[in-house]
Parts: structure tokens; C-alpha cells; sequence
């Protein structure tokens, strides 16, 4: 960038210049701060803080680090998780946090330690929004007082009693399933916008603490979700008792799911199972009837396995099957996320989408964590064999893919020839030089193309051009493109960390 005559760096506004630190790295931004106070500002200006995570893990952080007392009060994020505070440390850290801008509060620490922090924090933190408490050790009785007048969102975990006063509270995550952590979550029923329960066990949400949240009116309740629910009986009563309910997520139950449960829930528009048993001609009943537009079936079994669910409503679904189950048959599906394992049949799952999804406009799909999963299996006569992939040709409304951990070396491009995908991210997949070239140039409206995390390999890796001053690599081939590179691991040739661009 060429400056006007007789103007130099210094003279520039803030915002352009933070607009040209944004390229460096948080160790470059230190260096250069040093320049000069007028730089040290403008690198560790409010914008730049907004995304700053800064981590306590040591004493030393605290009262040894030059920079500490400056950083806490510009940061917006502060997550605590020193074992041991003592007394004078405790009075240096509220000194430090008085006054902050500090919205987001997490503490991982020991129980003692950490409730002498919250009681301190919450004194002086006035402009506090989050609040993160992840306390290890037994509780003995004690309660942790929790008030504050801006406080929205508040996650709880460990076995401490809570005692919550936040008049602006509309978010509770807690894995506290006893009676007396449930009468308190009762009483923020007038103000609670979203609430999260959860147990280390699905035996300590007991009836009781059923009867004490379904017992009053949740008018305000959005959001809720169970990871151990109680029993479908009691879920039902809940729901009578929540007009307003929008999503609703089931984890961990192994129960069999009807959709007669979840009738009350008139206005449910989300809906996320997880490790259900699901009896699809009920739930066809129920689908049929509500005005779901989201759903998630995660590791769920199917009572009928030979009847798939329907629904006209329906526009994004997450799928992550078990058994190789049929696909839901949902004619106005836009968006669609299928995770499966090595095992899974992709063949049969890509077959299904194109002739059920013609109004898919999202896809992305791979495999978990930890493995990588194929397309299609070849035999060890067909190793030389390539494996067509057609799918977004079949689909004139596909403009996004993403896919996750996947083998692509063996893929067929040519056959994408006519379609309209314009982003495409893979993750975590293995792509060779020859087939990332086809890739390129058959997708002839690709506009981004990002590879995060990727194994490049032979033949031709010397095309992936991270070097972008590459004269014959892929962009060469697709100039309107941007390709990106992030983390990903060159055959034969080296290591390199990139760019990249944004969850799809």
C-alpha cells in the first residue's frame, strides 16, 4: 500500500490500521507493539481484545506477567484455572478485574478456590454477561451465592448447591439433577429463555425433580434440552407446561420415542434425538401435524427400519445413522449434514440424496472423528478403478459441499461437469495433486475453495500452490477461485500451516 505524500504510518486512522494487523500473528502483534506507544494502542485496541481469550493457568500469569493487569482490563474473555489462590493473590486478581469490560467469566478450578473467585469476580465485574463455572471436588453441604444484575447466561458443572439471584438471566446449562439445585432452576421459570440439564448418570433425574420443574408454568421457556431426560410420562407433563417452546434436544435415553410425547409442544420448530428408539410410524403422525423445520437424528435406532420418516415441512436435517437406515423422505430438505463411519454404505446414502433431496441447496458429509471413511469400497481387483461422483450435477440447487475425512484420491471429478456448487470445503480428507486439478476445473462456478487440515498427496502435490506466488499450481487453472490452505501435510514435501475460512 503506497501512502500520500509527506504521511506516515503513524498518521494513519486506527481503523485502517487495525484492518492491517489483522494479517499477523498474535506473536508478531508483540512485537511490534513494542515499537512504540501510539502502536502498542492501536494493536491492543478494543477490537482486537473483543477476541482475545486470556488464560490464568499459573500464579506466575497473575503476578509475574508485566502485561497482566493491562490485558485483564481490555479483554473481553478471562477463563481462570489456577488450583491454588491465596489471600493476597485473590486481592490482586479483584484489583485487576475492577473496572474491566470483562463479559466472559470461565473458572476450572477446586471448589474452595473457586468460589472465593466468583465471590470476588461477581463484586466488581459490572459488566459481566457469561458466567462459566467448572468446579471439581465435593461440596459439603456449602452453597455458592450467585448474583448479579447483567449476568445473562450462566453454565454450571460439578455437585456445589447454587443459589442464583440474576434478574437478567435467560440462559442455564447445569449438570446439578438433584432436588435442591432443581427447586432453584423452578424458581428462574418467569425469566429463563433456555435451559440445558444434564446428569452424570441418567438414574439422578429422578421423578421428584420431574414433578418440582413440571409443577409451574414455563411461559418464556424457548430452548430445552435433557442429556439423560426423564421418562416420556413426565416429559409430556413438562411440555404441557411450556406454550412457547421452540426447540427441544433428547440425549442419552434409549427410549422409545412416539411423537405422542412431544404433541403438547405446538410451536416446537427444532427437534434433536440422540440415542432414541424411534417408532417412525407414530412419529410420521406427529411430523405430520407440527410445523418442524429442523431435525436431528443422531445415533438413533429405528423400530421399523424398512419405513422411512416423512415430512413436507422439514428444511434442515442432521443425520448420523447406525445400521445403514433408509434416509427420511423430506421433498423440501435445503440443508443436509450426514456423518457416518468407516462402515457406513455412502454409495447407497449418495444414491438416496439424489433422488429424494432435489431442493438441497447445503450439503456436507463425511465420516467422525478419528477415521476416514470412502465413497465407495473397491475391490482389490478394481484398485485401479476411479469411483464417479455425480451427485452435484443431479442437483441443480446444490451450491455448497463440505466434506469430512474422507478418501478422495479415487474420485471421478469429470462427472461433475454442470454443476452449480460455488463453495466447497474439505476437511480432514486426502486428495491427491491430479484429482484436486480435476476438481477445479470441472466445477466451473466453484468461487472458494478451501482445503483445512488436509493430507495433499502424490502425483502432482508440486499443484497445491500455498505458496501463492505460484506460477503453476491449481489457481492457475481456476483464476476466479479463491483457494485456501490450512494445517494440512504435503506428501514428500513439507508441513505447512495456512489460512483458512469459516465453518460451514
Amino acid at each position: 500500500m503506497e501512502l500520500p505524500e509527506n504521511m506516515t504510518v503513524n498518521d494513519l486512522p486506527p481503523e485502517m490500521m487495525e484492518k492491517i494487523f489483522e494479517h499477523l500473528t498474535f506473536h508478531e502483534r508483540l512485537l511490534i507493539s513494542a515499537t512504540c506507544k501510539l502502536w502498542h494502542k492501536v494493536i491492543f485496541g478494543p477490537q482486537f481484545c473483543k477476541r482475545l481469550f486470556l488464560h490464568l493457568r499459573t500464579l506466575d500469569d497473575l503476578v509475574k506477567k508485566p502485561y497482566a493487569k493491562e490485558m485483564m482490563g481490555r479483554c473481553r474473555n478471562v477463563n481462570v484455572s489456577c488450583s491454588h489462590f491465596g489471600e493476597n493473590e485473590l486481592k490482586l486478581l479483584k484489583d485487576y478485574m475492577s473496572g474491566s469490560s470483562l463479559e466472559k467469566l470461565k473458572i476450572s478450578t477446586s471448589t474452595q478456590t473457586g468460589k472465593h473467585i466468583v465471590e470476588a469476580a461477581l463484586q466488581v465485574l459490572i459488566e459481566l454477561e457469561t458466567l462459566h463455572l467448572d468446579l471439581q471436588g465435593s461440596y459439603d453441604g456449602e452453597v455458592i451465592q450467585i448474583s448479579h444484575p447483567k449476568l445473562k447466561r450462566i453454565v454450571l458443572n460439578g455437585q456445589w448447591n447454587y443459589v442464583i439471584e440474576c434478574g437478567s438471566l435467560t440462559t442455564l446449562e447445569s449438570n446439578q439433577v438433584n432436588e435442591i439445585s432443581a427447586q432453584g432452576v423452578g424458581a428462574l421459570r418467569r425469566q429463563l429463555r433456555s435451559l440445558k440439564l444434564s446428569g452424570l448418570h441418567k438414574d439422578l433425574f429422578n421423578a421428584a425433580t420431574s414433578d418440582i420443574i413440571s409443577s409451574s408454568r414455563w411461559d418464556y421457556l424457548r430452548e430445552l434440552c435433557f442429556i439423560y431426560p426423564p421418562s416420556l410420562e413426565h416429559l409430556e407433563r413438562m411440555l404441557e407446561k411450556m406454550p412457547c417452546l421452540e426447540s427441544l434436544s433428547l440425549y442419552k435415553s434409549n427410549q422409545i420415542v412416539t411423537g405422542k410425547e412431544l404433541a403438547p409442544a405446538t410451536r416446537l420448530s427444532e427437534l434433536t434425538l440422540g440415542k432414541q428408539c424411534i417408532e417412525t410410524v407414530s412419529l410420521n403422525i406427529f411430523l405430520a401435524r407440527s410445523s418442524l423445520h429442523r431435525l436431528s437424528l443422531l445415533n438413533c435406532t429405528f423400530c421399523a427400519t424398512n419405513v422411512p420418516l416423512t415430512s413436507d415441512s422439514i428444511e434442515r436435517l442432521s443425520f448420523q445413522p447406525v445400521y445403514g437406515e433408509l434416509l427420511p423422505l423430506f421433498p423440501n430438505l435445503k440443508v443436509l449434514d450426514v456423518e457416518g463411519t468407516q462402515e457406513t454404505d455412502f454409495s447407497s446414502i449418495l444414491k438416496q440424496i439424489s433422488k429424494n433431496y432435489k431442493r438441497l441447496e447445503r450439503l456436507t458429509i463425511g465420516v467422525k472423528c478419528g477415521e476416514i471413511g470412502q465413497f465407495a469400497v473397491c475391490l482389490a481387483t478394481e484398485a485401479s478403478l476411479t469411483i464417479p461422483f455425480s451427485l452435484p450435477t443431479e442437483l441443480d440447487r446444490l451450491k455448497v459441499i463440505q466434506i469430512n475425512r474422507m478418501d478422495l484420491n479415487k474420485i471421478d471429478w469429470i462427472a461433475c461437469t454442470g454443476s452449480k456448487v460455488e463453495y466447497i470445503r474439505l476437511n480432514g480428507c486426502s486428495i491427491n495433486g491430479i484429482g484436486c486439478k480435476n476438481l477445479v476445473q470441472t466445477f466451473k462456478h466453484l468461487r472458494t475453495l478451501y482445503l483445512d487440515h488436509c493430507y495433499l498427496r502424490l502425483p502432482r502435490a508440486d499443484l497445491f500452490d500455498i505458496d501463492e506466488t505460484c506460477s503453476k499450481g491449481l489457481r492457475t487453472y481456476a483464476p476466479h477461485c479463491k483457494i485456501s490452505y490450512y494445517d494440512c501435510h504435503i506428501e514428500d514435501l513439507y508441513d505447512y500451516c495456512g489460512r483458512s475460512g469459516p465453518v460451514i
